[in-house]
């Protein structure tokens, strides 16, 4: 099955939601293809890091698939969208986290 130019192997397909694709397998296919070096480093206040370690598609074909969610208010300083936008990577921003959920929806095209 293809989704956003990636092709998902999926071994039982619902016959309530024949369109399902688990996102374990998704993620799969899409990281076996991905080949640009994306690394995302978040800090919190106390100045705990979190770094991110993640690779991408660099064949425009693919363009659909890589996307980064960013929710506004962290990117205060520009700092993410200077790093997406260096690495031609298309973002999409939110204003919270709960926005996320309508963004991937349209993103994956559920309804």
């Amino acid at each position: 099955m293809n989704h956003l130019g990636i092709e998902v192997s999926v071994k039982n397909i619902p016959e309530l939601d024949p369109g399902f694709i688990p996102l374990a397998q998704f993620n799969r296919a899409f990281l076996a293809g991905a080949d640009k070096p994306l690394d995302v480093a978040v800090e919190r206040s106390n100045g705990q890091v979190a770094v991110w370690h993640v690779k991408v598609h660099s064949d425009p074909a693919f363009a659909a698939a890589d996307i980064a969610i960013v929710v506004s208010e962290g990117d205060g300083d520009g700092l993410m969208s200077g790093i997406l936008a260096g690495n031609s990577t298309p973002s999409a921003y939110v204003e919270q986290v709960a926005d996320c959920i309508a963004t991937l929806k349209t993103l994956f095209g559920v309804a």
